[in-house]
Order: structure tokens, then C-alpha cells, then sequence
């Protein structure tokens, strides 16, 4: 091969690496800027939800899928990357303020999930988004077993002891049986995150052990609360609605109670919640446990997808006496489907848990896929005319 050749091939050698290296640093580039940009835009929009004076604060979530060129293909065309990006924001004078007397799911803390479900190079169209509102927790009732006695005060500090928000609900005067009067109530209502529609399963499974096991109560109130002057094994104590600290198996759905912790029991060492590893081992049509599943299951956007991507491209030339005409044409069609996981368990009007069958393991079976499906859609269709000169 003569020194021309040689020299062509190490041109065309140095070409290909110089096309990878600028892929590489636009691929790069236009990832960070993306990044960047969702989150900007997830602060500003938690920012707005918070503004508002009705919830005084507001966590949010962007789920987008961006589409990047490759300088390397011929036509330009790419492929889409997943870009995610949250925000929790707090901007309310009134931290302390509890849910209302009436049962508002607003109240209720919440996750706003923008995704998109569209994107078209074509500038005259805008990118299709989805909103979703998820709720973190729901309004759970609790009705004394003995309605003449009641729930003491004790007891209904040691719920907001486990839950925090709770609302003593039915106030009336009892004749205790040293003759004195004291306040008890009828009812109590729980703002209860294992009862959300996005349940963590850690969280659960500690208010779980709480209310079942009083000696892990008084330790980790005693851890959490230190520098109060709360009294935590006269708090611990106290015996609530069942499973409970005297009967784990019992689960009355007249007078409601933890359906999660129903059925606990020790196994080397360790309590063990059946109906909660129910909820987190369930497939995603509330069908059986599924064998393959390992561990807890979350709620929450999926992190598994899938995606459909299909191409095709072409060049027409035709000549004439006096012109020639080249046309080049080429489109990609990228499906991605996802899921959201929920436990759809409270009514969106009210935010209270739906009323279930006596089984506790039937609260459980409310677990369900929401269909995040994304279409990218991109097109190419270019003309040249060249115009033939005679000499």
C-alpha cells in the first residue's frame, strides 16, 4: 500500500475515533443538562405545591424519558434515557396544626408524580404529561371494644405515642372506680402510613413490633423520645385495639385495629407479620405470593421496564436530465412501559381505608400496577435538488 492509502486509512481510522469521542461528550453533556434541568424544575413545582395555604407543603416527583441524537448513526438517530428528579419542600407557619375534624385526604401527606407519557421531535407538539397524586398515608378508625368505658387518656397518648397524628373522637365523662370523673372517647382516628398508597415496609414493621411487643415499645420510645418528659412504660402499657401486646392472632374489623401486625410471632428472635409480608410479597395482580419473590417488595414507581423500539430509514436519488433529487428518510418509535406500584386501599374522596372482609390478610390483596406507558416518536425526512451544469 502506497503512502496515500496508508494515509487514508489512518484519516479514516482517526475520523471514526474523533465521531466516537464527540457521541461520547454530547451524550455526556445533554445527560447533565437534563439532570440539571428535571431538578430545577421539581424544586420550582414542590415550591408551588407548598404555596398553597391548605397544605403548607408539598413533595413532588418527575419521571421523563429524554431523547439524545448519536452523531455516529448516518441519520442522526438516538435513543431515550430516563430522567428522574424530587423535591420535598415544608413552608407552613403552622407545623404543629393536626388533620380536621372531617376526614380530608388532602390532609394527608402526598406525592404529586408528573410523567411523561409522549415526545415527538416536532416542535409544534409538547412533550404529553401524566399526573398521578399519590397518598402516603390514610385515615384508619379505631372504636373502643367497650364503648361504655371507653378510651383512657393514657391510651390515647400512647397512639399518638406510635401513629403521631391521631384525633380523639366521642369525648364523654366517666365515673372511674375511685368515684372520680375523667375524660374517655369512643373513637379514635389514625393517620396511618402503613395504610397509604405508598407503604414502607421498615416503618410499618417497627409500629408493628410497638404495638405487639411492650418492652420494644418502651425501648424505642425511650430511644426517640430522650430528652421529653414522656412516660414511656406507663405508655407501652397500656393494651389497645387487638393484634396487641396479650393476643396477636385476633384481628376484629368491627372495631378496627392494625390489620398488618395481625397474626405476629417470633422467630429466632425476630418478630415475623405475615399479613405484612403479604402486602410486600403479593404479585401485581393481588393474585398469591409468588415463590420467586426475595424480601420486601416496595411500593412506589418500578424500577423494572421494558421497551419496544423499532427503525427504519432510506435514501431515494433520482436523476434527471437536468437535476438530481436525493430524499432520506429515516424513524424511530421507542415504547417504554413501566409501573407504578400502590396499595390501593383508601377512598380518594375522603382518604379513609376502605372497609375490608373480617380477614386481615384481605387488606393485603389490594396491591396494583398503574401502567406508565411512554411513547418517543422521532422523524427525519430530508430533500436535496441539486441542479446538473453543463460545460
Amino acid at each position: 500500500m502506497g503512502c496515500g492509502g496508508q494515509a487514508l486509512v489512518e484519516v479514516a481510522v482517526f475520523g471514526a475515533i474523533f465521531l466516537m469521542i464527540i457521541g461520547a461528550m454530547i451524550t455526556y453533556g445533554l445527560r447533565f443538562d437534563y439532570n440539571q434541568r428535571a431538578q430545577q424544575q421539581a424544586f420550582r413545582r414542590a415550591l408551588k405545591i407548598a404555596s398553597d395555604r391548605t397544605t403548607g407543603g408539598g413533595s413532588y416527583m418527575l419521571l421523563e424519558d429524554k431523547y439524545i441524537p448519536d452523531p455516529t448513526d448516518p441519520f442522526g438517530i438516538g435513543s431515550s434515557m430516563p430522567v428522574s428528579a424530587s423535591a420535598s419542600i415544608v413552608r407552613d407557619n403552622r407545623l404543629d396544626a393536626r388533620a380536621g375534624t372531617v376526614s380530608d385526604p388532602n390532609d394527608l401527606p402526598t406525592t404529586v408524580l408528573d410523567v411523561q407519557l409522549g415526545w415527538t421531535n416536532d416542535p409544534a407538539q409538547e412533550p404529553l404529561m401524566q399526573r398521578y397524586i399519590l397518598r402516603n398515608a390514610g385515615f384508619r378508625y379505631e372504636v373502643a371494644a367497650n364503648a361504655a368505658e371507653g378510651f383512657t387518656k393514657n391510651q390515647v397518648d400512647k397512639y399518638k405515642l406510635i401513629y403521631g397524628d391521631v384525633l380523639a373522637i366521642g369525648n364523654f365523662k366517666y365515673t372511674n372506680s375511685d368515684g372520680d370523673e375523667e375524660d374517655r372517647w369512643t373513637t379514635v382516628r389514625i393517620m396511618d402510613s402503613c395504610a397509604g398508597q405508598i407503604v414502607d415496609y421498615d416503618a410499618c414493621y417497627e409500629r408493628a413490633t410497638q404495638l405487639v411487643d411492650a418492652g420494644l415499645c418502651q425501648s424505642t420510645c425511650a430511644r426517640n423520645n430522650k430528652d421529653s418528659d414522656i412516660d414511656c412504660p406507663t405508655l407501652c402499657a397500656q393494651v389497645l385495639n387487638p393484634p396487641n401486646q396479650n393476643d396477636q392472632s385476633t384481628f376484629n374489623y368491627a372495631i378496627g385495629g392494625p390489620w398488618y401486625a395481625a397474626g405476629g410471632n417470633t422467630s429466632s428472635g425476630y418478630w415475623v407479620f405475615p399479613v405484612l409480608d403479604k402486602l410486600f410479597g403479593m404479585d401485581t395482580g393481588g393474585g398469591a405470593t409468588t415463590s420467586s419473590v426475595v424480601g420486601p417488595q416496595p411500593t412506589g414507581l418500578s424500577g423494572d421496564s421494558t421497551s419496544d423500539v423499532r427503525r427504519a430509514s432510506g435514501i431515494d436519488r433520482v436523476e434527471s436530465t437536468d437535476h438530481i433529487v436525493t430524499q432520506q428518510f429515516a424513524t424511530m418509535r421507542e415504547q417504554i412501559s413501566r409501573n407504578i406500584i400502590i396499595h390501593d386501599n383508601i377512598d380518594p374522596t375522603t382518604g379513609e381505608q376502605f372497609v375490608r372482609p373480617a380477614a386481615a390478610d384481605a387488606y393485603a390483596g389490594d396491591v396494583i400496577a398503574v401502567p406508565l406507558n411512554s411513547d418517543i416518536q422521532v422523524n427525519v425526512n430530508e430533500t436535496w435538488s441539486t441542479e446538473k451544469h453543463r460545460y
